[in-house]
């Protein structure tokens, strides 16, 4: 198929005809500049760089996580040279970039995630709702950050018995929707905040359509009576010193029971009526065959959500543990801390982060729908080099044959289906290598740097 290129006025600069096809479709150009307007974060005087720009930069470098951001800025641009932009227009130091980074703040990008990221499962996905309702998981991860001052004292170091870890670290809460892995909600904060304390601030967003699964940490009456509030329905594990009072026994196994307030709650709250699913595992290579495991659930209803329904469905909140896995291992690539030297710019990082994965997750879901497959069953991987392919040709060619283009993205990403899952059999364990050098205190000054005369031989004495 043959496409027309785009014509540009060369007396317009650069960021004028920068363009981010992929975004754009996600959040329009419009949105962004609502969101920079209403947080009053338009540049006073325009340069090379305006903070659209900027934006599109912060988006694509959490997509290219391992070039500068002037390489982003040249990869993005690039295709605009051969449409006759000049390469000196595209040549921006990198000091100009921080200075608008900073001007920008985080704010902005905030507004972007609440006004856009919402759960994109509709009836019509495969896997996406059970028993009528709208999966959704919440879970958390520790990020490390640049070892700063500034950093350190916003967000904290972790500590152990061996003393305060070497970067201060961010704690991140996502709230993310099980079928399409859309992450619709985040917390970003200290790593000294609790996660049931983000927890709060996450209710907010649960709709009377959702059934939230979580992990052992957030079991509480307190946030499970909050999500009952908002007509959603919740169901994580029961530990065995929360206080419940078994009421009756279900036809399906299951058994009601009154979850009371604990000790350090108080005594004026009504209990929570829960019902209670106990099980063992046979196998173990999927668990301690001698462990009684123990679901609850605020759906009560045994004829609605038999309760082998339940214990199966509760395996679809490790798709938030693959959420996390995506950010962390191939959308950043195993890069152990972010390159902010700022509380702001950290949080304004982690939220192109965020948007970035949004993006990607986006068009998988379009081309899963397109194809009538499982959005399980397409490749995060493979959908990030698609997009990045995609990125340089929309940019080429005519807005009106734009579609075309797309269309090809949409089934490239459903090229190659990846089989379907077999159960987990690998142990949870942690393995980490012994090192031979000491462990760096983080109190400890840097060596003293070296005169710019002296010279290595200076150094060096040779034994005769």
């Amino acid at each position: 198929m043959h496409y027309r290129l785009r014509s540009l006025d060369l007396d317009s600069k650069m960021c004028h005809h920068l363009s981010f096809e992929i975004i754009e479709e996600v959040y329009p150009r419009q949105m962004i500049c609502e969101q920079l307007s209403q947080h009053q974060a338009w540049e006073e005087r325009e340069r090379k760089l305006n903070m659209l720009a900027i934006i599109y930069v912060l988006l694509a470098s959490a997509l290219w996580s391992r070039e500068a951001f002037p390489r982003v800025l040249e990869r993005l641009a690039r295709p605009l040279h051969l449409l006759g932009v000049p390469l000196k227009a595209m040549h921006v130091q990198g000091s100009a970039i921080s200075a608008r980074r900073q001007q920008l703040g985080s704010a902005p990008l905030r507004g972007l995630f609440a006004q856009a990221c919402r759960p994109m499962c509709t009836s019509q996905t495969i896997g996406a709702l059970r028993f009528g309702k709208r999966l959704m998981a919440l879970d958390g991860t520790r990020q490390d950050v640049a070892d700063t001052p500034a950093n350190a004292a916003a967000f904290a170091r972790p500590s152990n018995q061996y003393g305060p870890g070497p970067f201060p670290q961010i704690r991140l809460l996502l709230l993310s929707e099980c079928g399409s892995h859309a992450v619709v909600d985040a917390v970003v904060d200290s790593c000294a905040v609790t996660e049931r304390t983000q927890a709060e601030a996450i209710v907010a967003s649960l709709e009377p359509d959702m059934f939230l699964l979580h992990d052992a940490q957030f079991t509480g009456r307190p946030f499970w009576q909050a999500v009952r509030d908002r007509g959603a329905h919740v169901m994580g594990p029961l530990p065995s010193h929360h206080l419940h009072r078994y009421l009756r026994q279900l036809s399906d196994g299951s058994y009601l029971a009154a979850y009371t307030p604990g000790r350090g709650q108080s005594k004026g709250e009504k209990p929570l009526l829960v019902r209670v699913i106990e099980y063992r595992i046979t196998d173990e290579r999927l668990g301690e065959p001698d462990q009684v495991y123990r679901l609850a659930t605020t759906w009560l209803n045994p004829r609605t959500a038999p309760a082998l329904e339940l214990v199966e469905c509760y395996h679809e909140r490790w798709e938030v543990e693959l959420v996390l896995d995506e950010i962390k291992t191939h959308q950043r690539l195993q890069q152990p801390v972010l390159r902010s030297r700022t509380p702001e710019g950290v949080r304004q990082e982690v939220y192109a982060i965020l948007l970035a994965h949004y993006v990607v997750r986006f068009w998988m879901h379009q081309a899963a729908c397109q194809a009538q497959v499982d959005p399980d069953r397409l490749s995060f991987t493979d959908a990030v080099f698609v997009l990045t392919e995609a990125t340089r040709e929309l940019a080429l060619v005519e807005p009106a044959e734009r579609e075309g283009l797309l269309q090809e993205m949409r089934e490239r990403l459903t090229a190659q289906v990846l089989p379907l899952r077999c159960l987990r059999v690998n142990p949870r364990v942690l393995k980490k290598l012994y090192r031979k050098y000491k462990r760096k205190s983080c109190n400890e000054p840097p060596p003293p740097p070296f005169d710019p005369t002296d010279q290595f031989l200076d150094f060096v004495v040779l034994l005769i």
